[in-house]
């Protein structure tokens, strides 16, 4: 197991199958001081909240950039690809990787809760079309 829970059979499973950022496409690469820091490879839990589940682990997992998985942080993906980030980028539900698009098939979310107030919002207020797959 790596420092991040993930079994080492499934670490090179998603290393092997990962070779560009899941979201951006960018091509990555092993971090290194000389290397473009945007570029480095990052672990990425699709669901924050679920990083332990062993359950999901294996479609919760990805390999993303840097700056892709500095941007998303702790946000619900939904949330995030709603993001200016991910407009900036036309990073969007199309546009992203097979392995996102699976987990957004396996776990799509109707709602989130408002964070200041923590209420239930709907995601289509938020500008996130839920129904769209």
């Amino acid at each position: 197991m790596n420092r991040w829970g993930i079994p080492l059979s499934l670490e090179l499973q998603v290393r092997k199958r990962d070779r560009h950022c899941v979201y951006c496409h960018v091509r990555l690469r092993a971090p290194s001081s000389k290397a473009y820091k945007r570029r480095h490879a990052t672990w990425e839990h699709f669901d924050n909240e679920r990083y332990a589940d062993k359950g999901i682990m294996d479609i919760n997992v990805a390999l993303c950039c840097l700056s892709c998985n500095s941007s998303k942080g702790e946000k619900l993906l939904h949330e995030w690809l709603g993001s200016p980030y991910c407009k900036a980028r036309k990073i969007n539900k199309s546009t992203v990787a097979n392995p996102v698009k699976h987990f957004l098939r396996c776990y799509p979310v109707r709602s989130a809760k408002c964070r200041r107030c923590r209420s239930a919002v709907s995601l289509s207020r938020v500008g996130i079309n839920s129904n769209a797959r």
